[in-house]
C-alpha cells in the first residue's frame, strides 16, 4: 500500500454510483477490543485502597510487600495505566484500521470476476439472459456498497500515466495519440483517504518509431 499526497491532475477519485441501502459488515477484533481501561483502573484503585486499609489496622503487621512498598507499587500501575491509555486507544484504532483495509482487499479480486463478467455478457441481448444479468448486478452492487460505505473511491485512469496512480500492464503500438497515453485499464485501483490501497492496472501507448529502442 502507498500513502502518496493526492493529486490526480484536474482528476479527483471517482465515485462510484452503489445503492444506498445495504448492511455495512463489520469484523469482530479479539484482544484490544475486549480491554476496558476505565474499569480496569477501577479495580486496581480498590486494591489500592484495601492495602491502605489493612496496613492502618495492623501498622505492626511484617509482610512481604510493605504498606509503603504495596501502596508505591500500586500507585505507580495506576499511573502507568493512565499513561498508556492514549496509546492502547491508538493502537486499538490502527488495529481496527488494518483489519477493515485487509478486509477491502479481500473483496478487490471478487470485484475484478465481476467486472470480467459484465464485459463477456455486455453484447447479450436475449431477455432471459438480461434478467439474470440484472440479478448479478444486484449482487455486485451490495459488494460496491462495502466499498462506498468505508470511503473507499476508484482512482482515475485516462488520460497521460502517472507512475505513481497507475500501473503499466502492457503497451500498444499508436500513432494517432501521444505515448504514454492510457488506452485503457484492464484492472480497476482504489483508494481510501490518501492512502492507495490498489492502483489500477492499464495499457498504454507507444509510438512504433520508438519499438525496439
Amino acid at each position: 500500500m502507498r500513502n502518496f499526497p493526492v493529486d490526480f491532475s484536474d482528476d479527483q477519485p471517482l465515485d462510484i454510483p452503489w445503492p444506498d441501502e445495504i448492511k455495512n459488515e463489520r469484523l469482530m477484533l479479539q484482544g484490544l477490543d475486549d480491554i476496558d481501561l476505565g474499569e480496569l483502573l477501577k479495580e486496581i484503585s480498590k486494591i489500592r485502597l484495601e492495602v491502605v486499609k489493612s496496613a492502618r489496622k495492623r501498622p505492626d503487621a511484617t509482610q512481604p510487600l510493605s504498606e509503603e512498598k504495596g501502596i508505591r507499587f500500586l500507585t505507580t500501575a495506576i499511573n502507568e495505566l493512565r499513561r498508556l491509555q492514549p496509546e492502547i486507544a491508538a493502537l486499538q484504532e490502527i488495529v481496527v484500521e488494518n483489519t477493515r483495509e485487509e478486509f477491502l482487499e479481500d473483496l478487490f479480486p471478487t470485484i475484478d470476476a465481476f467486472d470480467r463478467f459484465f464485459e463477456s455478457v455486455k453484447y447479450v441481448t436475449d431477455p432471459r439472459a438480461i434478467r439474470y444479468i440484472e440479478g448479478i448486478k444486484a449482487i455486485y452492487s451490495s459488494v460496491m456498497q462495502i466499498l462506498r460505505n468505508n470511503d473507499v473511491k476508484e482512482i482515475p485512469a485516462h488520460g497521460t500515466f502517472n507512475p505513481k496512480y497507475q500501473t503499466a500492464f502492457g503497451t500498444e503500438v499508436r500513432n494517432d495519440i501521444p505515448p504514454n497515453t492510457i488506452i485503457r485499464v484492464e484492472r480497476r485501483g482504489f483508494i481510501k483517504g490518501k492512502k492507495i490501497l490498489r492502483t489500477p492496472d492499464v495499457i498504454i501507448s507507444l509510438r512504433d518509431d520508438l519499438v525496439g529502442e
